[in-house]
Order: C-alpha cells, then sequence, then structure tokens
C-alpha cells in the first residue's frame, strides 16, 4: 500500500500520532503551504453556527478552547463573504443544522463504511507494531466495476494499533484480557473493508446534543462474513496458530475448515468492534436540491456562497480510503470556485 511517510523509524505510534513527523499529514504539508499564501490559523477554535447564510457577508462563530482543547473559555465571530465548510461528513451536517441551513436532505444519507478487525496469533515474534502499520492489503475479493456500486466487494487490510487501541478491540477483560494482551507481539491484525451504500443519518437536538443513527445493511453483514472467513483462511496458510475474530462471544479459528465459523457472526446490535474511519454523505451533492444538500460546486442549497468541499458531498461512497477522494474532489471545487471570484 501507498504511503506518504518519510524517515519511518518504526515507532509503530501511526494511529496517534508520529514523534519524529515522518507521517507527512496536512499539519505538515498542507497547513505551511496555506500560511505561506497568506492563510491565518486558528488553533484551540471550534465553529458553532453560521449566521446570515444568504447574505453577501456571513458571520461565523467560534468558541475557543483551553490549552488542552476540551472546555470552551471564550469566543469570537469570523465574518466572511465565503464560507467553506470541510469538517467531515459528521461535523459538517452537524453544523449547517445547528445552523440552520439547507434543505432535508443535509444530516440524510451517511455512509459509515464499518469495518471489522481480525487478528491472527503466530507461536513466533511477529512484532506488527515495529514499522508501518498499513504495508500491505489483499484485493482479489473487490469487485472493480459492479454494475450498480463501482468498486464493491472488500478488500483485507493489514493494520495494528497501540496497546490501549488493541486491548480496547479484544472480547476480553480482567484475567482473559491479561492473557490476550500477553500475545501482543505473537499478534497481526488486519481489518476488512467493506464498502457500504448510504445507511444513516446526523441528527442535533435543540440543545445541541448530536445523535448519529446507522443501520448496517445485511448485505455488508454478509461481506464482512466471507471477508472473515477468507482472512482466517489466509492467516492460517501464513502459519497462524489461531484466528480470533474479536465478536462477543469471540469467534476462534484453529484451521482451515474451521474458517466457516465466520458465517456465523450475527452482528446484532454492541457485538462486534466496528471501526469507521471514511465517513460520507449528509450534504450529498446533485444537480437538485429535490436530490440533494448541496449542488455541483458545493454551494449549500438556499445559501449564497457557503460550501462543502469534502466527503459530506458524496451521494455514494468513494469505496475505499477517502484521502485521495477528498483531495481530488476538493482540489477540483476550488479551482471551479476560483473561476467565479
Amino acid at each position: 500500500m501507498l504511503h506518504n511517510r518519510i524517515g519511518c523509524q518504526g515507532l509503530g505510534t501511526c494511529l496517534i500520532g508520529c514523534p519524529v513527523h515522518a507521517k507527512r499529514n496536512p499539519r505538515m504539508v498542507a497547513i505551511p503551504k496555506a500560511i505561506t499564501a497568506g492563510a491565518r490559523i486558528f488553533t484551540r477554535a471550534r465553529a458553532v453556527k453560521i449566521s446570515n447564510a444568504n447574505h453577501e457577508l456571513k458571520e461565523v462563530a467560534v468558541r475557543t478552547l483551553d490549552p488542552e482543547g476540551y472546555h470552551e473559555q471564550g469566543k469570537l465571530t469570523v465574518r466572511a463573504k465565503i464560507v467553506i465548510v470541510a469538517a467531515n461528513a459528521i461535523a459538517s451536517a452537524q453544523l449547517l443544522i445547528r445552523s440552520g441551513i439547507g434543505n432535508e436532505h443535509v444530516g440524510r444519507n451517511l455512509i459509515l463504511q464499518p469495518q471489522l478487525p481480525i487478528i491472527g496469533l503466530f507461536d513466533e515474534r511477529i512484532a506488527a507494531f515495529d514499522g508501518i502499520p498499513q504495508a500491505y492489503a489483499v484485493t482479489e475479493f473487490e469487485e472493480e466495476d459492479h454494475a450498480e456500486y463501482g468498486l464493491w466487494g472488500y478488500r483485507i487490510e493489514a493494520i495494528m494499533g497501540t496497546p490501549g487501541i488493541v486491548s480496547s478491540m479484544l472480547p476480553f477483560s480482567g484475567v482473559s484480557g491479561m492473557k490476550g494482551m500477553a500475545q501482543y507481539d505473537h499478534m497481526a491484525a488486519s481489518l476488512l473493508l467493506a464498502p457500504d451504500r448510504p445507511s444513516g443519518q446526523v441528527e442535533v437536538a435543540r440543545d445541541g446534543r448530536l445523535t448519529i443513527r446507522y443501520d448496517q445493511r445485511p448485505d455488508h453483514q454478509q461481506r464482512l462474513r466471507d471477508a472473515a472467513e477468507n482472512a482466517a483462511k489466509i492467516y492460517l496458510e501464513a502459519g497462524a496458530k489461531q484466528v480470533l475474530i474479536p465478536a462477543a462471544p469471540a469467534v476462534f479459528i484453529n484451521s482451515a475448515s474451521e474458517a466457516k465459523k465466520a458465517q456465523e457472526l450475527s452482528f446484532a446490535p454492541a457485538t462486534a468492534p466496528m471501526i469507521s474511519a471514511h465517513q460520507q454523505g449528509t450534504v450529498r451533492f446533485a444537480a437538485s436540491e429535490r436530490d440533494g444538500g448541496a449542488n455541483l460546486d458545493g454551494q449549500v442549497y438556499g445559501t449564497k456562497d457557503v460550501y462543502v468541499f469534502d466527503s459530506s458531498g458524496y451521494p455514494t461512497t468513494a469505496s475505499s480510503h477517502t484521502m485521495t477522494p477528498i483531495i481530488s474532489s476538493s482540489r477540483m471545487l476550488t479551482a471551479k470556485l476560483l473561476t467565479r471570484i
């Protein structure tokens, strides 16, 4: 798998941040370039409401946060002719709803692309935390041109986390949890990534409380079962002594003939530690207000120059990782906007 890491020291903390700046994230690449171009960056600041969205001059109410970034302690107002919302599919919809902006499509059509972890346990030391956690993927089970959904099927991606992250995924506690984590350096983990259809909704109550509703569709559940079965076979073929699907109850697979146990996964609520890193939808782009929350230029319907330039505009799933699609679509939308101002 391709990565934008330079000078990796193999510290294994990628999922919570790189202390040697080898992971070339926006903080290291895009933000310095933006500052050089004249941008001002407000840190420890939270946009809470956009006012006058259909006027020439908009106002964005901002709450400042304490040094730890948890508690609101002050406020300020930003005035701008053009407002671009790019806070991901959850927070972008939340901000628009809280501001009373947009039509009935805003907040709907949420895509979470939930992923299921699976773990191979080996006799020899694996030390999967040493180095880049997503080095390889098995893509042979992907459907590149599904008649209705485009890129479909599923993929199996190698992954690893810190002890805290991994322990939170294991369906054990107490002595069993200690015994499980004692095998930490003998684990090889993967995430089973299966694209999903729009299946959820973002809601904001009058008191500002955020609620995310999501129904996992049966076809998504089945593709995850198939992915778990094939991932188990791959791990066992590679020499694993056992494969663990960290559901509740836990599923242990000790041989290829037992891999079909994965088909018994029920995916009942709170029985599988699903992970979502690819949120999309909620302000879907559409040619008419009847079908979406923003037009094909990203402008939110019912506003004057309030835009969404992130994955919240996607009408269907990007099917895989969303970083490249977000960069590509936001670059295109920005280029279109610059031709009009």
